[in-house]
């Protein structure tokens, strides 16, 4: 039988809602994933994918504004700004996960 444990990755790259987008795709390209989940005082508060990232620097916004390059952006906007928020965790299913 497939389990979590089979699927997950132990101890992930993790960012907080304070790295700036830069640092989040950093990390993303030297862990070869996709996304990242988002860490606050120790608590899983969301996710940052490469998409949302895509997202923020090709927004329409930018087009309109010629002064703001996709360099600024991911220097001046924080993975907060881009966050999927955690909805529900398998623990909060209370389903045991066998893990020891």
């Amino acid at each position: 039988m497939l389990t979590v444990r089979d699927l997950m990755t132990a101890s992930p790259a993790t960012v907080s809602p304070r790295t700036q987008l830069r640092e989040a795709l950093a990390k993303m390209n030297a862990g070869g994933c996709r996304q990242l989940p988002v860490i606050h005082e120790g608590s899983l508060v969301g996710i940052i994918t490469d998409r949302d990232i895509r997202l923020a620097t090709n927004s329409p916004v930018l087009r309109e504004e010629i002064h703001v390059t996709r360099r600024e952006v991911l220097d001046e906007t924080f993975v907060r700004e881009c966050i999927i928020p955690a909805r529900q965790t398998i623990d909060s299913f209370g389903i045991p996960l066998g893990c020891d």
